[in-house]
């Protein structure tokens, strides 16, 4: 045993060890309720090291940010481009918008001035059929009004083609505004997923298992499950965390192996002393 443990008691089952007076205890993450202790180590080594990314995903720790606040945080980082995109779109639909308003609003005047002028043009022609003579003269005044008229209708006609063209670009910005923010919604959703939520967390902690510097096997060179490789793992961040707490992490947790005969004369694994990872 590590100097210092104390003796460990043999007995049925799960044996417990004391730990020596000078053993330091250490800080692990805790699990609670059906949490599996994979995930928490996952957890305990994002809080170590926050934004720690392995194998291109990052373990952000056990709190989660809700989905608007994490979808502030993709618009600054991964989606920023896709988030440019969609600003640009949104400021050009918004400056057609206002172009689209201010034209339909000179439409509007020049087709309150060309009916003010068929008015007067009406009341001019009213007035020369009243008089005496009978015969029809065109005037100075009259003249200036038809002239008038043509140059207001000329121009609504070129205001209203505009207006038509500035509508088609709205309706195409606003589709294309649309595509952009679920083009990024999706994206988002494919981060979010990815760095945040549970699924895979198993599978990240697994192949950080496989991974380790023992490379699935104990010291005997046997294959180890699940367990095994779990247990290793947390005695490799035991050592490379604090190496003075493993007399404490050894006496408490009795991990790896010791072999013995079990039913039908075949060898299992139990519960043992865990021993610093060999290099």
């Amino acid at each position: 045993g590590a100097e210092g443990l104390g003796s460990l008691a043999a007995g049925d089952g799960f044996s417990v060890g004391r730990a020596g007076d000078d053993a330091r205890p250490l800080v692990s993450v805790k699990t609670t309720g059906g949490e599996s202790p994979t995930r928490s180590i996952l957890a305990g080594s994002a809080a170590a090291s926050p934004g720690k990314k392995a194998g291109g995903k990052a373990f952000r720790g056990a709190v989660v940010p809700d989905k608007a606040q994490a979808f502030e945080e993709y618009k600054e980082t991964d989606g920023a481009q896709m988030n440019g995109v969609l600003k640009e779109n949104q400021a050009q639909l918004k400056d057609k918008k206002k172009a689209q308003r201010d034209l339909a609003v000179s439409i509007n005047a020049y087709k309150r001035e060309i009916d003010a002028l068929k008015d007067q043009l009406q009341a001019r022609r009213e007035e020369q059929q009243a008089d005496p003579t009978g015969e029809p003269v065109v005037d100075e005044e009259e003249f200036a009004l038809v002239r008038t008229m043509k140059t207001k209708k000329q121009a609504y006609r070129e205001a209203f083609e505009e207006l038509k063209v500035l509508k088609s670009e709205v309706e195409y910005l606003t589709k294309l505004s649309e595509s952009s923010r679920a083009k990024l919604v999706m994206e988002y959703d494919s981060w979010y997923k990815e760095v945040y939520e549970d699924e895979g967390d198993v599978g990240k902690a697994v192949q950080m298992l496989g991974n380790s510097s023992l490379g699935g096997r104990d010291d005997d060179g046997e294959v180890m499950d699940d367990a095994e490789k779990f247990d290793r793992m947390e005695v490799e961040r035991v050592m490379t965390e604090d190496p003075e707490s493993l007399a404490y992490h050894n006496a408490a947790k009795n991990v790896f192996r010791k072999s013995t005969v079990g039913a039908h004369g075949k060898t299992k694994r139990v519960k043992g002393e865990a021993q610093p990872p060999q290099v």
